[in-house]
């Protein structure tokens, strides 16, 4: 999924089957900087999908020590 020129989005699939999708750019709750690269931005809008999709909502401004904690307790 791509969310506009100046924006990334990475994503990671757990051993479980638990899907992490992180995005940052002007349509996310994150930083709002323009760039490409992962240092260009501080904080990602984050939404979690297991086999029967998305986990609640996403989390919004979330930095990385944040994600790790969420990848953390899903693991």
């Amino acid at each position: 999924m791509v969310f506009g020129v100046g924006s990334i989005q990475g994503k990671l699939v757990l051993e479980n089957d638990i899907e992490f999708s992180v995005i940052a750019g002007k349509s996310a709750f994150s930083s709002k900087n323009f760039g490409v690269l992962n240092e260009d931005f501080t904080m990602f809008e984050v939404a979690i999908f297991d086999t029967n999709g998305i986990i609640g909502n996403p989390i919004g401004w979330q930095d990385r020590n944040e994600i790790d904690i969420l990848i953390k307790q899903h693991s």
